[in-house]
C-alpha cells in the first residue's frame, strides 16, 4: 500500500496493525503504525518512508522478542 501511495489500504493496514500491536503491549510496533495510520488518512506522505522504515525494525525487534518466548 505504501509502494503504491494507496492511502486507504496504507491507513486499514496500518490501523490492524496497531490494534493487534497495542493487544499485546507492543507500543512501539503499535505507536508507530497509529502515525502511519494518522498520515495515511490525512493523505500526508511527508515522513511515512521513514516511519514504515522504522515500522519494519519494530516489528523485527518484536518477532525476536516473540521467538525468546516460545523457547
Amino acid at each position: 500500500a505504501f509502494a503504491a501511495r494507496d492511502a486507504r489500504r496504507l491507513q486499514g493496514a496500518a490501523h490492524r496493525l496497531k490494534g493487534g500491536a497495542w493487544q499485546i503491549a507492543a507500543s512501539e510496533t503499535g505507536d508507530l503504525a497509529f502515525e502511519i495510520e494518522k498520515r495515511a488518512k490525512a493523505e500526508s506522505w511527508d515522513g511515512v518512508e521513514a516511519l514504515v522504515r522504522d515500522l519494519l525494525l519494530a516489528l523485527d525487534r518484536l518477532q525476536t522478542e516473540l521467538d525468546h518466548l516460545t523457547r
